[in-house]
């Protein structure tokens, strides 16, 4: 918008010049199509924000490969496989719902603190998840 209305100022300035000096009409007249061709469409701007935004993010996902950290994927896998292992060594009887529910929670609440309330709240959302899904 301030870049349309600068071009606005100039191409103003250009169209006085037109009219007081006759002679520099036909290269006002060019000037003033140069600057009337840069003025941004309606959502011209929208656009390169979205474009700005995405092209920083690729920057950081370029930047993750090269410190050749773990992509997301991995890191889910590994987690999982945490989750089984720790299952598996905590319990000498079949394991239920309650104990992979709060073994989700544990790990999820390393990656994102919960209280008490908020983790039994989450355990009891898991099993009713786990329970719809049979």
């Amino acid at each position: 918008m301030a870049r349309n209305q600068l071009i606005e100022l100039a191409t103003a300035s250009l169209s006085d010049l037109m009219k007081e000096h006759l002679e520099h009409r036909a290269e006002a007249r060019q000037d003033l199509q140069l600057l009337n061709a840069q003025k941004m469409g309606e959502h011209e701007a929208e656009i390169e924000k979205i474009k700005n935004v995405f092209f920083a993010i690729l920057r950081d996902i370029k930047k993750d490969m090269d410190s050749g950290e773990q992509p997301g994927e991995v890191a889910t896998a590994t987690m999982l496989q945490t989750m089984r292992d720790t299952l598996a060594e905590q319990q000498q009887e079949p394991v239920t719902m309650d104990d992979v529910t709060a073994v989700i929670a544990g790990q999820i609440g390393q990656l994102l603190p919960m209280d008490e309330e908020t983790t039994k709240q989450f355990q009891a959302l898991a099993k009713k998840m786990m329970e719809q899904s049979k």
